[in-house]
C-alpha cells in the first residue's frame, strides 16, 4: 500500500456508529496522520524515511575514534581500539561499524558492555559490530556477515 497526500487509511463504522478515519497531508519533509474518532481529531507528525538514512564513514588508524549514530566501514588488520564518545542527553543511540577483519587483530572495544553478556570474538571476515548506547551504558557485538556454505 503506497499513502498519498490526503489518502484515507481508516474508514467504515467504529464503535457507537462513529466512523473513524485517518488521513495523511505532506509539507516538506514531514508527513502527518490525522486520526479522528469519536474523541475527535489526534495528529502526529511523521519526519520522512530519509532523515534517518545515513552516510557512509570510511575510518581508518588503530586508534579510531567513533562518533553516535553513524554507519562507518573499516579494514582492520591491524590492533585497534575503539573510541566512544559519551552521550549526555539519556538518549538511545546506536553506531553500526561495518569491519573487514584480515588475520586475527585485538580489539580494544571501548566498553566492558556487551550483548549477550560475552565480548566479540572475531576472525578473519567481515562483520558489523553494533554499538547501542542506553541512555547510561555503551552496549557491544559483532555478527559476522557471510553466507550459507
Amino acid at each position: 500500500m503506497s499513502l498519498r497526500k490526503g489518502s484515507t487509511l481508516i474508514s467504515g463504522v467504529g464503535i457507537d456508529g462513529i466512523s473513524p478515519s485517518a488521513t495523511v497531508s505532506k509539507s516538506g519533509t514531514v508527513s502527518t496522520l490525522t486520526v479522528t474518532d469519536k474523541n475527535g481529531s489526534t495528529t502526529v507528525n511523521i519526519n520522512d524515511g530519509e532523515n534517518y538514512a545515513y552516510n557512509i564513514n570510511s575510518l581508518t588508524g588503530t586508534t579510531v575514534n567513533l562518533t553516535a549514530d553513524t554507519v562507518n566501514t573499516i579494514s582492520i588488520s591491524n590492533d585497534t581500539t575503539f573510541v566512544l564518545p559519551t552521550p549526555t542527553d539519556g538518549k538511545f543511540h546506536q553506531i553500526l561499524v561495518v569491519a573487514t577483519i584480515t588475520g586475527t587483530p585485538t580489539i580494544t572495544w571501548g566498553t566492558t558492555y556487551y550483548f549477550n553478556n560475552e565480548e566479540p570474538s572475531i576472525n578473519a571476515g567481515t562483520y558489523n559490530i553494533i554499538y547501542e548506547h542506553d541512555g547510561t551504558n555503551w552496549y557491544v557485538g559483532a555478527i559476522k556477515k557471510g553466507s550459507v556454505s
